[in-house]
């Protein structure tokens, strides 16, 4: 439930690509040990849209590479996840994007 559509996902860094003002970037995709046919069809839809990431595989066991990217990074774009933590802790400008789990427990209550 917390892992956004990689349709949906797509869509919305192509469209943050296309209106941001810096057009010589590198778009990173880091991919978990359990992440492979979500970052694969991630990849696939970015693809479609002439956007070719670089897969960075991570190693569950020496997580210093991914952080050193993270923290690099002059955006960080991720599902609600440990990714989306570590680079806030780390400082790089960060975008949690929810799915779509309970997000009524979220919302503001009335009254």
């Amino acid at each position: 439930l917390k892992i956004y559509p990689p349709d949906l996902l797509a869509a919305a860094l192509s469209k943050i690509i296309a209106s941001h003002p810096k057009k010589d970037f590198h778009l990173t995709v880091l991919e978990g040990p359990q992440d492979a046919a979500v970052c694969s069809a991630l990849t696939a839809e970015l693809g479609g849209m002439h956007l070719f990431p670089q897969i960075r595989k991570v190693d569950q066991h020496d997580l210093r590479p991914a952080a050193q990217l993270l923290a690099t990074a002059d955006l960080v774009i991720c599902n609600d996840s440990f990714w989306v933590h570590l680079a806030s802790a780390l400082g790089s400008p960060t975008v949690a994007i929810w799915g779509l789990g309970h997000w009524l427990r979220f919302t503001p209550r009335q009254g």
